[in-house]
């Protein structure tokens, strides 16, 4: 009966000891998901242009308080080569009094401004073709047309950490009524350059 015992005993002594082993790898791994899930998310952006998937590392993102007018700006660039135009989408917003998130805009009107001017516009354009001049007819869209609309939300604008994230689509078109479709456009945790320049009025 002893050696029994103490056998039974040395089992259960290292069935406890394994379960504290598992249970110890089972909360570090939790903790360690917790500090992955914790970690801030990469820069991206992403949009389909015409049916095209568009993810693109090469931007430029401004925040410029000018006077009175508040100037958001997001240059999207993808197909950059060497010595050559780049396509790209953007857009901007102006004169704001106040912002207040989710921010957004449907066909260059803002909600509750009585303002008629184009105060915010998505805009395309293509590379300039090698050996031939700009046709700005050709290679500049926009949604500053009867009829189009788009729409951009800003989500985040954090100007202390100097990121800003949001969602964009529309159809832009150019002089020649050729007309291009950007859809699912989504930028995340976009670094912002922070531009002032104060003038009197």
């Amino acid at each position: 009966m002893k050696p029994t015992s103490t056998a039974t005993a040395l089992l259960l002594t290292w069935l406890i000891a394994g379960c504290g082993d598992a249970n110890t790898k089972e909360i570090k791994t939790a903790a360690e998901n917790k500090t992955e899930a914790t970690k801030p998310d990469k820069p991206s952006i992403r949009f389909v242009l015409d049916g095209r998937v568009i993810e693109s590392a090469d931007y430029s993102c401004s925040w410029a308080l000018t006077g009175k007018d508040n100037i958001f700006a997001l240059a999207v660039h993808y197909d950059r080569e060497p010595k050559r135009v780049p396509p790209n989408v953007g857009f901007g917003i102006f004169n704001l009094k106040s912002i207040t998130l989710p921010f957004s805009r449907l066909n260059g009107k803002l909600p509750g401004n009585s303002s008629s001017g184009q105060l915010f516009s998505v805009t395309a354009g293509l590379a300039l073709p090698k050996g031939k001049p700009a046709d700005m007819n050709e290679l500049s869209f926009s949604d500053n047309y009867a009829g189009l609309e788009s729409v951009v939300q800003l989500s985040l604008l954090d100007t202390t950490a100097k990121i800003v994230s949001g969602r964009f689509e529309g159809t832009v078109k150019n002089a020649n009524g050729k007309t291009m479709k950007i859809t699912e456009g989504k930028f995340e945790r976009i670094p912002l350059t922070m531009v002032y320049s104060y003038k009197k009025y």
